[in-house]
């Protein structure tokens, strides 16, 4: 198979999953059967939103200069669509504790204060890093009552009370649950991630591969197509979880 197979059988696929997926959104939107199956329908309705951009993406871009696509910015997005699969996952696991959801809880609302301590004491809005550092010491201590918490290893303790952790166990323990390989996670992962931050990976060897943005050179097909994969069979799990959190919706609304 070429490399422009590869991607357009995968655009082709992609584009059928999406549609899937925004019919089950659509009915699913704004519900708040409870807090955390509500955060839910946001991620997965941001997830559609960004496979919509992905899909305007895959329009080759033509110009004087010639004929290019951007790959790096779809591998971007695609990394948004994995990640909002776990999250979502992570969200609507079963046998989760009480006790533990209310961890699980308070980490994302340190995690959320936090940044906006950061935000507003480097936009020197006083008043409101006033306030959000108030909150922030009062959801630290809030956290430090709960008893899931004080089972976490002492550096885990450390970078939820400082806002850096979003899972209760990593992203990558999060990944594996979601049913990801935890070394296929890491390096494909760490490649799209390569994109989003313009990292030399992301750069380097393009004199090789013919990257010259003046025609699609064949590794912009296979990494667009290699995207397009993963950002299917996620935005597909994604679509499944959400539909089971809702019985009621239609049985035409699957992927």
């Amino acid at each position: 198979m070429t490399e422009s197979k590869y991607f357009h059988d995968n655009s082709e696929k992609f584009a059928s999953i999406l549609d899937a997926a925004v019919s089950v959104s659509a009915q699913t939107a704004g519900r708040m059967a409870e807090r955390r199956v509500g955060w839910c329908t946001r991620i997965f309705a941001r997830a559609c939103a960004t496979g919509h951009s992905i899909r305007r993406l895959l329009i080759p871009v033509r110009g004087d200069y010639g004929t290019t696509i951007d790959h790096a910015s779809i591998g971007s997005l695609a990394r948004g669509i994995v990640e909002a699969d776990i999250l979502i996952s992570y969200l609507s696991e079963n046998g989760v504790s009480d006790i533990e959801w209310e961890c699980r809880t308070l980490i994302f609302h340190i995690h959320d204060c936090a940044a906006r301590v950061r935000l507003f004491k480097g936009l020197k809005q006083e008043d409101e890093h006033r306030k959000n550092s108030e909150t922030l010491a009062e959801l630290r201590q809030r956290i430090g009552e709960n008893a899931r918490f004080k089972q976490l290893p002492s550096d885990a303790q450390q970078k939820a009370l400082a806002g850096s952790l979003i899972y209760i166990n990593g992203l990558r323990s999060a990944a594996e649950v979601a049913g990801w390989n935890k070394g296929v996670f890491d390096g494909l992962y760490n490649y799209l991630s390569m994109q989003s931050h313009s990292a030399p990976m992301s750069f380097y060897r393009m004199d090789d591969r013919g990257i010259d943005h003046k025609n699609i050179a064949p590794f912009q097909y296979y990494f667009a197509g290699l995207a397009l994969e993963l950002s299917s069979n996620s935005l597909r799990l994604a679509t499944e979880r959400v539909r089971r959190l809702f019985p009621d919706i239609s049985d035409s609304a699957t992927a």
